[in-house]
């Protein structure tokens, strides 16, 4: 498949225009300052207008930066108009903004390493839908087969399973395990550190497994 690269000002210029007009916006996570709640490339975030409620802390938000630079870090401090961001994968560095540079609160964390295989399931259904109908134009008046039954059968129960796999699993927004993340992960830069290697062996270990 053919990959585009889109502009970042350009890509978030729509999800904004998207989100001003009441639609939630999924996209997929990229970079690894969030980690471990948020994966790179792996999880998708579904992002809904902030609306005109105060900021508190522990919210993750997206944000424009005075720089241009666009983040999706978790609110540290608020003072007056001004937020303090930090991502949860960084130790020391902290970024500034307004509360008019805010475009989009994150309310739900999707593991989208599963989201693939969901995907390529309905991708599938929908070519077995079209031979079925090939089949079935093809065979009209006839009867069908015991054999043919069992095989729909037999293959609607492996879709099922297949589908089980598949399913995403979702964080959501004020869920016990969004908590966690938002009130346990510590702020001390030497105790996230030690978190984070925690996080890196155990992920490595999975994977070798």
């Amino acid at each position: 498949m053919k990959m585009r690269t889109i502009d970042n000002r350009l890509f978030f210029d729509e999800v904004a225009e998207q989100l001003a007009l009441g639609h939630a916006v999924r996209i997929r996570a990229r970079g690894n300052s969030m980690l471990p709640f948020i994966r790179d490339g792996r999880d998708v975030l579904v992002l809904e207008h902030p609306g005109e409620r105060d900021f508190v802390r522990g919210q993750v938000l997206l944000a424009q930066l005075h720089d241009g630079r666009y983040v999706i870090h978790r609110v540290v401090k608020v003072k007056g108009d001004r937020l303090r961001l930090r991502g949860d994968g960084n130790l020391q560095v902290y970024e500034m903004c307004s509360r008019a540079e805010v475009l989009a609160e994150v309310t739900e964390v999707v593991r989208g390493e599963r989201m693939l295989g969901s995907e390529a399931l309905v991708q599938r259904e929908q070519q077995e839908q079209q031979r079925g109908q090939q089949v079935q134009s093809a065979q009209h008046g006839q009867l069908q087969s015991k054999q043919q039954q069992e095989q729909r059968v037999q293959h609607g129960q492996s879709m099922q399973h297949e589908q089980r796999t598949f399913a995403p699993r979702s964080i959501r927004q004020g869920t016990c395990r969004w908590n966690v993340y938002r009130f346990l992960w510590p702020s001390h830069p030497f105790l996230r550190r030690v978190g984070l290697a925690i996080y890196r062996r155990m992920n490595k270990q999975l994977k070798n497994t």
